[in-house]
């Protein structure tokens, strides 16, 4: 995510009564010797690695039988509250990310669903522990960071960057549940908790500022507001001649660094993002969210 860019837009068998005992012997032993053939092709059939014989009361499997569903564990009701409409679309984008974010922490999530016109429910696998799922509400109600933010260091995932009084950045494993403040900054990794980035303290641009995201194919087209446009071409005005990390602007939500592009150009109000790796359809969820300025209240 950190190397996109920003850029414009049968039958029975006779009675053998009255046979010779040879003719007997030699029908059991046919019989015999017909049981022992094919337990020796059945046997030569698993250890040639083919499939064992089947059945029509017990069909081979399918690669398309779908896997057992996993067992439900507890549910946590989430309610959303919006700066803008609340509409289905912002619901959907809600559901999206929530799912994201708990499978990014490592929480198994069985299904997010619509209770009422703003309430989600999550429910977890059985195997989510009560720990896991309180950190998770904790971190979706009280954010630490949301918007455009100036990059300040870029550090590798392990952490142990010094901070300059003496503590240092987290790993990202510490970071799993989304950013945190730390010293007067913020940090955050990106989705695949490969890279942290260290941030200032607040954004230079709320998530407000954007009005209008689209998607087509790979590529995220993102329109600001007019009020955001201009202060937006200024800052990216001097990223664009600035070196590393500088050339980068951070877009953050409660999970973590939505994308952290490198700033080619002077843009204005509108701008696309695109890379060969990003989910489109994930970052343009996640920005919808923080464009209408949606709040999470865990019940």
């Amino acid at each position: 995510m950190c190397g996109a860019s920003l850029v414009r837009l049968s039958s029975s068998a006779g009675s053998a009564c009255g046979r010779r005992p040879a003719v007997a012997i030699a029908a059991i032993l046919s019989v015999v010797w017909a049981v022992a053939i094919v337990l020796l092709l059945a046997f030569g059939g698993v250890l040639s690695g083919e499939p064992a014989p089947t059945t029509p009361d017990t069909p081979a499997p399918s690669e398309s039988t779908p896997p057992a569903e996993s067992e439900s564990g507890d549910a946590l009701v989430i309610e959303l509250a919006a700066e803008r409409e609340l509409d289905p679309a912002t619901l959907d984008a809600a559901r999206t990310a929530l799912a994201f974010h708990a499978e990014n922490a490592g929480i198994e999530v069985v299904d997010v669903t619509e209770t009422d016109a703003d309430e989600l429910a999550v429910t977890f696998g059985a195997d989510v522990t009560s720990t896991d799922i309180d950190a998770f509400a904790r971190a979706i109600s009280a954010p630490a960071a949301e918007g455009f933010y100036a990059v300040d260091a870029v550090h590798p995932a392990t952490g142990g960057a010094d901070l300059g009084d003496g503590s240092a950045t987290p790993p990202c494993d510490v970071l799993r549940f989304g950013p945190i403040s730390v010293e007067g900054h913020v940090i955050a990794c990106d989705e695949a908790m490969l890279t942290q980035l260290l941030l200032p303290s607040s954004a230079r641009l709320v998530g407000d500022a954007i009005i209008e995201v689209e998607v087509s194919g790979d590529v995220v087209a993102v329109t600001l507001s007019d009020a955001a446009a201009e202060d937006f071409a200024a800052w990216t005005r001097e990223a664009s001649a600035a070196t590393a990390p500088g050339n980068q602007i951070a877009l953050v939500d409660f999970i973590g660094v939505i994308s952290a592009p490198t700033v080619a150009e002077e843009l204005a109000g509108e701008f696309q993002i695109s890379g060969a790796t990003l989910d489109a359809e994930l970052i343009a969820a996640r920005l919808r969210l923080i464009s209408a300025g949606v709040s999470f209240t865990p019940r």
